[in-house]
């Protein structure tokens, strides 16, 4: 050696082909959670600069995965990826649904979970139009406050009612099934 130390030249690599660069980042996190060395022909935190681009697609980036175990890449692209990516996309359309100032309904404040589905049944029980931010059925989404806590909507002629009902019924539903709720019971924006 010359004093250069030798530099491990890494996996023999393959391209996989062209993707979504909207894709590529949960593409390559996934393969790399199973241990599949994966990468992009030019880095994702690199901005395209060329203005244009006259050979090719600029939309799309070229993955590259180790040779040995494309075949596994490509499967995991086909059904983990996918599924995460549906997900996704089905979690962003349910939010688009979810336009509260369409149907008549404002936010209150942040509730627990707990505390959310006692008095959303309660309002439903009580035919007052009410949703929570997000399904509380389902893990919370990424944008999800770290508290745990989700906002609720309720119809805007209703809110007395509903603060009312929060207060007072939804406190006392949750003290007879042994849940002492955090103070304040209804939180503010962060």
């Amino acid at each position: 050696m010359t004093g250069q130390a030798a530099r491990d030249p890494g996996p023999e690599t393959v391209s996989l082909g062209r993707f979504d660069p909207l894709a590529l980042p949960i593409i390559l996190e996934t393969l790399r959670e199973r241990g599949i060395f994966a990468l992009t022909k030019s880095p994702l935190e690199r901005a395209n600069v060329e203005q244009y681009h006259i050979m090719g697609d600029t939309s799309r980036e070229v993955l590259l995965v180790d040779r040995a175990r494309a075949d596994e890449a490509r499967r995991i692209i086909a059904g983990d990826v996918q599924a995460k990516i549906e997900e996704m996309q089905a979690n962003l359309a349910s939010e688009a649904d979810g336009d509260f100032e369409e149907q008549g309904l404002v936010p209150i404040g942040w509730l627990e979970p707990e505390v959310a589905r006692e008095l959303l049944a309660q309002l439903r029980a009580a035919e007052i139009p009410a949703e929570p931010e997000y399904p509380l059925d389902v893990p919370a989404p990424p944008y999800a406050r770290a508290d745990g806590r989700v906002r609720v909507h309720v119809e805007e002629t209703s809110v007395e009612i509903a603060l009312d009902t929060l207060e007072n019924d939804v406190r006392a539903a949750l003290a007879e099934r042994g849940i002492t709720p955090a103070e304040p019971l209804l939180g503010e924006d962060e």
